[in-house]
């Protein structure tokens, strides 16, 4: 498919055995990574706090420096008791997700019982499969990929669907793609 698995991993190996610690522990991600991509077709998910790591530095940024850095201009300062309560209030409104789920990937074929939008752009859609029902879950049904349709309706009911997704739970978990038939 075009994919130069055996060259990455080599490079990856190299990478491995840097002195710098983030360039080591970035290759032994990516490995990681490629290895799930090479399994199943996608990357794993990261956990939030690995979203606000650096990005891992490439051969070329490595290699070259930046001329010049532009650096933000300062934020107007707030007084400390005025941050704080900023943050607590936001901590407030602001409801946590729960992480989403890790694991392989499932399949299960159904018929679509029910699609939940009214937290949009989130959904939930119950999915009876034999005697068991499915609640999948969906942070943006925007971006799901869709089979067999233009895109994802929050209308559709009673339609015979397969479904790729990550348990959460016995009867739950966090939806990859849909097929509609």
């Amino acid at each position: 498919s075009g994919k130069k698995w055996d060259a990455a991993r080599a490079v990856f190996e190299r990478l491995k055995s840097s002195s710098n610690p983030q360039i080591a522990t970035a290759a032994r991600r990516r490995m990681d990574d490629m290895e799930a991509l090479k399994k199943y077709g996608v990357q794993p998910q990261r956990p939030v706090e690995a979203l606000n790591e650096p990005p891992p530095i490439s051969k070329e940024t490595s290699v070259a420096k930046p001329k010049s850095v532009a650096k933000p201009e300062p934020a107007a300062k707030e007084e400390p008791a005025d941050l704080e309560a900023t943050q607590q209030a936001a901590q407030k409104t602001k409801p946590t997700e729960p992480a989403p789920a890790t694991g392989p990937i499932q399949f299960v074929k159904g018929k679509l019982v029910s699609v939940d939008c009214s937290q949009a752009p989130s959904a939930m859609l119950t999915i009876a499969a034999g005697a068991k029902t499915l609640h999948l879950h969906t942070r943006d049904y925007k971006s799901l990929t869709v089979v067999g349709a233009d895109a994802f309706s929050c209308e559709w009911g009673n339609r015979s669907v397969s479904v790729n997704y990550r348990a959460a739970g016995k009867s739950d978990g966090d939806l990859v793609s849909v097929e509609v038939h």
